[in-house]
């Protein structure tokens, strides 16, 4: 009887093993795997990187035909300065730099009929960087002086594109003479980023 009773178990341990070796089989192809995709992801991702570098000279090239392609035709230069050109017509602006007085103007416009209120944004446009510095040093005066300007203006004169153009040329000339004050050289012109009456 005993005989019998160890004669099943004999066969139960040799299914165990062939379990234990399924799962390393497994485990080795997942590990294989992982490796494959990893090597995979790295040689793309060198690939990637790669490959601006060799576009790059590419770039270069055709960069350099236009240039050239500009320089015996001289249009396209010319085209470039016109998109650089300020929208307000004033001549030269497109090698200078802006400069916003900040913060924004709000003031009483001197109208007798009702309250009305000006906010504007200015811009200052200097081709020297000088006087863009000396704008900054005289911030005070320059503000004051605008401020000044600004509500002297009534509501009926700024409706129209040329009483809003006029008030730049005047901004401008006030700019410039406090600059003209400090021996400093002048501004090229002002623009209004923001310009609302109510």
């Amino acid at each position: 009887m005993s005989t019998a009773a160890t004669a099943p178990e004999a066969p139960a341990a040799p299914p165990a093993k062939k379990g234990g070796a399924l799962k390393m089989i497994v485990a080795m192809l997942l590990a294989a795997a992982a490796a494959g995709g990893g090597a995979y992801f790295f040689a793309n991702q060198k690939a990637a990187s790669a490959k601006p570098a060799v576009e790059k000279p590419a770039d270069e090239g055709a960069a350099a035909e236009e240039t050239s392609e500009d320089e015996a035709s001289g249009e396209p230069a010319a085209e470039e300065g016109k998109a650089n050109a300020p929208k307000d017509g004033s001549q030269g602006a497109a090698a200078a730099d802006f400069f916003a007085l900040a913060p924004q103007f709000v003031v009483n416009l001197n109208d007798p009929e009702a309250m009305r209120f000006l906010q504007v944004e200015v811009q200052i446009i200097a081709k020297k960087p000088s006087a863009m510095e000396a704008v900054k040093l005289n911030d005070p005066v320059v503000r004051n002086r605008l401020m000044l300007l600004f509500s002297s203006q009534t509501y009926h004169a700024l409706l129209t594109r040329e009483g809003k153009e006029k008030l730049q040329a005047e901004a401008t000339a006030e700019i410039n003479k406090v600059l003209k004050e400090h021996k400093k050289p002048a501004i090229n012109g002002v623009v209004f980023t923001n310009f609302v009456m109510q």
